[in-house]
Formats: C-alpha cells, structure tokens, sequence
C-alpha cells in the first residue's frame, strides 16, 4: 500500500513538473516575441539613422566642392594682386610723371579685378 500511495505522489509532481515546463516554454516564447518587437524598432533606427548619415555626407561632399572652387579662386586673386603690387613698387621707384596716369590705370584694372571676384 506504501508503494502505491508513493506511486501516486510523484504522478502528481510529474504534473507540476509539466505544468512548470509549459509555463517556461510559453515565457520563452512571450520573452522571444518582445525581443523579436524591439529587434524590429531598433532596425528601423538604424535605417534611419543610416539616411541621415548618407544625406549629411552628399551635403558635406557637395560643399567641399564648393570650399575647393573658392579656394582657387581666392588664390588667382592673390597671385594677381601680388603682380600688381610688384608692379606699383617698381613704379612708384621710377621718377617719370607718366607713372601717376600708370597708377591710375592700374588702381582701376585692380578695381575690375576685384570685382570680378566678387561676382562669382
């Protein structure tokens, strides 16, 4: 009779011991979903994150091009300021009159320089 009322007990921690594994298996399962959702929430970051990357770097791109062309622009100017002021000191050496009218010629051609630089 022991062996039978015995029999019977550990039958019934068989069922708990199901009921406990179906219980962890179905919180798995709930776990593995939620992780699922956030997976899908955290791509969609990425993504986005991934176009505003893309975008800032075309714009940057597309303003370095732009910085370069000033940049070689603002350097022919200085070469030709730097001839013109080569060609004041010589000038300014010489003691002929004719050399004011020169001045004049070339403090105007600077004038139209300038602002053919600023004009691009």
């Amino acid at each position: 009779m022991s062996l039978r009322g015995g029999g019977s007990r550990p039958a019934d921690g068989d069922d708990d011991e199901d009921d406990f594994y179906n219980r962890s298996g179905e919180t798995q399962k709930l776990l593995i979903r939620e992780q699922d959702e956030t997976l899908k929430h955290l791509a969609g970051a990425v993504d986005r994150v991934q176009g505003m990357a893309i975008r800032v770097n075309e714009e940057l791109s597309s303003q370095n091009v732009l910085l370069d062309d000033i940049e070689d622009q603002v350097e022919k100017t200085d070469s030709r300021m730097a001839s013109l002021h080569r060609q004041l000191k010589t000038l300014a050496n010489d003691k002929d009159r004719g050399k004011y009218c020169v001045i004049v010629c070339l403090l105007l051609l600077l004038a139209w320089l300038l602002m053919m630089v600023l004009q691009d």
